[in-house]
């Protein structure tokens, strides 16, 4: 330890030699979470920011589907490759052959 002031963590005995470290290792390795408030709900985020959780499926207009029904298929791509559905789930073909090169001839992601 060089010479000067050691600050011990009151937790692990774990040796710091600034005030800044010991802040830092504290709240790394020894955070403490406070409860939510009384007035607090733990479902607040939930209500707040997503509504109503008890989301149906529906069709393109709106229309909700029975159960257990799955999307309908996919219109196959124009032979031309043009039209905008051509690439999906990429917008252009310069997106497409982006991630066929990387993934399937460079196999980037291995």
């Amino acid at each position: 330890m060089p010479h000067g002031q050691s600050y011990t963590c009151p937790d692990c005995l774990f040796i710091c030699t600034s005030s800044g470290g010991l802040t830092r290792h504290q709240n790394t390795k020894h955070r403490k979470f406070t409860p939510a408030s009384e007035v607090e709900d733990e479902n607040t985020f939930d209500s707040q920011y997503h509504g109503n959780l008890n989301a149906l499926p529906c069709n393109a207009q709106g229309v909700y589907l029975p159960e257990f029904v799955g999307p309908p298929p996919r219109p196959p791509p124009p032979p031309d490759g043009q039209s905008p559905e051509a690439w999906n789930p990429f917008d252009e073909r310069v997106e497409f052959d982006f991630a066929h090169f990387h993934f399937v001839q460079a196999q980037s992601s291995e």
